[in-house]
């Protein structure tokens, strides 16, 4: 028992001289304090000009100021900002593969993050883009499921309300039930098409 108290002991002392000597270093040598000040502003400068960026919708600028800031700032206290900036970038950019990317690390990395429910709508748009109908309605679900933003819930209400009665047309002209029409197709606003369809929302759009 004496041992282990002394082992302690000699612990404690240890930490204490440690945090002793650092706090005396930091008196002596201001310069620590003045770096530390300056790495601080420098973070919140670069973050603003993010803000910026994206408030400017300047998307192809970002991408390449996030890698830049990452690189300058690794793991900072605005990751989960700035993660979700590049995957709303990315998506605005339509390369779905950097949107998925990003969003995927914001939510195995933040999963309690403010963005979570704005990174489902970014899914859902990626798996229109790929014709992924079921799990773009399975992020949509989880909108309107758990998020308090009415104006997301309300927009996320209308695209699946849009994909049901596209994926219902596409049955339909599948048996042979109903021609497509320039008329009938709004799913073609938000997605693009292939084949039959695609020309189609084409038309629609033009």
């Amino acid at each position: 028992m004496k041992y282990i108290n002394g082992n302690v002991s000699i612990r404690i002392f240890r930490i204490t001289f440690l945090s002793l000597s650092i706090f005396l270093l930091m008196i002596l040598n201001p310069s620590i304090l003045i770096a530390q000040s300056a790495s601080n502003g420098q973070l919140e400068r670069n973050y603003r000009e993010l803000k910026r960026l994206s408030n400017s919708s300047a998307w192809q600028d970002i991408l390449i100021k996030v890698d830049h800031f990452r690189e300058l700032h690794p793991n900072s206290k605005y990751e989960s900002s700035v993660t979700f900036m590049a995957a709303n970038a990315a998506s605005n950019l339509r390369i779905f593969d950097v949107t998925q990317l990003e969003a995927g690390n914001l939510l195995l990395k933040f999963p309690n993050s403010k963005y979570i429910d704005d990174v489902h709508w970014l899914l859902s748009d990626c798996a229109l883009s790929e014709e992924d109908w079921k799990t773009a309605e399975e992020y949509l679900d989880k909108i309107l499921s758990f998020s308090q933003d009415k104006k997301l819930v309300n927009s996320a209400r209308e695209k699946k309300k849009e994909l049901r009665e596209f994926l219902d047309l596409k049955r339909r002209v599948k048996i042979g039930k109903e021609n497509i029409g320039k008329e009938t197709v709004t799913i073609g606003v938000v997605l693009p098409l292939t084949g039959k369809l695609g020309k189609a929302a084409e038309l629609f759009l033009h």
